[in-house]
């Protein structure tokens, strides 16, 4: 009984692991407001019971703006490596402008 449990445990880290890099990926799509839009509604919303989650439409999606939406979705549609290579590049960009602000200031 206790290598089942052990291995339920394993495979729920697995599945964990694969959600929060999805996670990870979808949040670094999005502007700070937006992340913070998506944050506000994933802690105001009620918790899922099995019940919401087969029901179609029963759950709101977050309060992000089409534009934001729109992103998420065709970050969904990438492969994880094309993922990756997005978020390398908006690090890249990020840390290019943090360069350039601190080469600015006196």
């Amino acid at each position: 009984m206790k290598a089942a449990f052990a291995q339920l445990r394993a495979a729920d880290q697995t599945a964990i692991g694969v959600f929060h890099d999805n996670m990870i990926d979808a949040f670094a799509a999005l502007s700070p407001e937006e992340r913070a839009a998506a944050l506000e509604a994933l802690r105001s919303a009620a918790p899922a019971t099995r019940q919401s989650l087969t029901d179609e439409g029963s759950i709101p999606g977050p309060a992000l703006s089409p534009e934001a939406r729109e992103r998420v979705q065709e970050l969904q549609n990438m492969t994880p490596e094309q993922r990756r290579e997005r978020l390398r590049e908006r690090i890249r960009e990020r840390r290019e402008e943090r360069r350039q602000q601190q080469n600015a200031t006196p």
